[in-house]
């Protein structure tokens, strides 16, 4: 992105403006800590990319510290109430959108293995999602699970007949 900007400031009909390399705004961005510094981003819409990475290092770091699915289902409810916790600039952290991540691990689970005890964790996360989003996005959700998992309902149907 800054490349591009420097090439297309030395067009004449460029009407944008040539974005500065900050050497410390630029790490920032490479290791997407942004939203914990003075800069902003290059692309407002990096800021999405942020709260991926703080996802991945967070699960790959602390999910999978034990193997026993109590241990999963805690950390999972844990993480997911941190969303009610106010944090300023919540929306570039990670727990104010845990529900929806846990809902999506927990609902890993329950396809894994469709029996009502793995039900309840995505039940639980969908409750905790209709009461920090609202049900526009409650809906949204229920749709898309519906969807992508359309293929394996079917394929389940057609295994049991």
């Amino acid at each position: 992105m800054l490349a591009t900007s420097k090439i297309l400031s030395f067009i004449p009909t460029f009407k944008g403006e040539s974005i500065p390399f900050i050497p410390a705004q630029f790490l920032a961005h490479l290791f997407y800590i942004i939203p914990f510094t003075k800069y902003t981003f290059y692309n407002h819409v990096f800021w999405t990319l942020c709260i991926e990475f703080q996802f991945y290092v967070l699960i790959g770091v602390l999910y999978f510290v034990f193997e026993s699915n109590i241990y999963k289902a805690g950390f999972l409810i844990l993480f997911s109430l941190m969303c009610l916790i106010p944090f300023t600039n919540s929306c570039y952290l990670v727990i104010n959108y845990a529900p929806i991540f846990s809902l999506g691990i927990a609902l890993i689970s329950f396809y894994q293995k469709s029996d009502w005890s793995n039900s309840i964790l995505p039940l639980i996360f969908l409750s905790l999602i209709l009461y920090k989003f609202g049900w526009p996005i409650l809906v949204l959700l229920i749709f898309s699970m519906l969807i992508l998992h359309l293929p394996f309902w079917g394929r389940n149907l057609i295994h049991y007949t």
